[in-house]
């Protein structure tokens, strides 16, 4: 958001600028996730690094309150 200076935040609607001062305060943290998540190796067949990052939607769905069902993919 601050690449694009505060004057674009007066088009936004009220629950537009709610939700990007909330993901805004959450900026720090997304970037941590995403580090996270990209140095999980998850290439093509790589079984182990699937299941971390598997395991790690997982939980963080079901703390939300998700019914989790995983479908075999095609082996």
């Amino acid at each position: 958001m601050s690449d694009q200076g505060p004057e674009s935040n007066a088009e936004l609607s009220p629950l537009e600028r709610t939700i990007a001062a909330k993901l805004s305060a959450r900026a720090d943290a997304m970037e941590a996730d995403l580090t996270r998540f990209v140095a999980i190796p998850t290439g093509t067949g790589y079984s182990e690094g699937l299941a971390r990052f598997r395991a790690i939607m997982r939980a963080r769905l079901t703390t939300l309150g998700a019914d989790i069902s995983e479908i075999a993919g095609e082996s």
